[in-house]
């Protein structure tokens, strides 16, 4: 991951990065399971994100994300945002990866196992 901005306001955070690229060691998949494994890796790495912003910063309470990456055409577009709280422990009981991600507060789109752009007006 490479990371675009963080910035803490009081008792919140923005942050923003891109997301990691597929993995090389993905390269022989079809294309169809390299999407897939790219797509719930950054799925993974949000959640992964918000647990290290809160044990980062214990003052802060929440902390809204944006996730983007390279698009074909060389510009970026984000796939994931969202609000996410720290007392929020909802999810914990939820075994499902994408809707763990979305009792959070993570708003992304993703269909046929691929997350696809989000529009930037949120």
């Amino acid at each position: 991951m490479q990371l675009l901005r963080l910035q803490l306001i009081g008792d919140s955070v923005e942050c923003e990065w891109m997301a990691r690229p597929s993995d090389p060691w993905d390269v022989d998949l079809a294309l169809s399971v390299q999407k897939r494994h790219a797509s719930l890796q950054t799925i993974m790495d949000a959640i992964s994100v918000r647990s290290l912003v809160f044990a980062s910063f214990p003052h802060v309470d929440k902390a809204f994300f944006r996730v983007y990456r390279d698009s074909p055409d060389s510009a970026r577009e984000m796939i994931v945002t969202g609000c996410v709280q720290r007392n929020d422990n909802s999810s914990r009981s939820v075994h499902s990866l994408v809707m763990r991600a979305k009792v959070l507060g993570l708003r992304f789109n993703l269909s046929d196992d691929t997350l696809h752009a989000i529009s930037t007006e949120v």
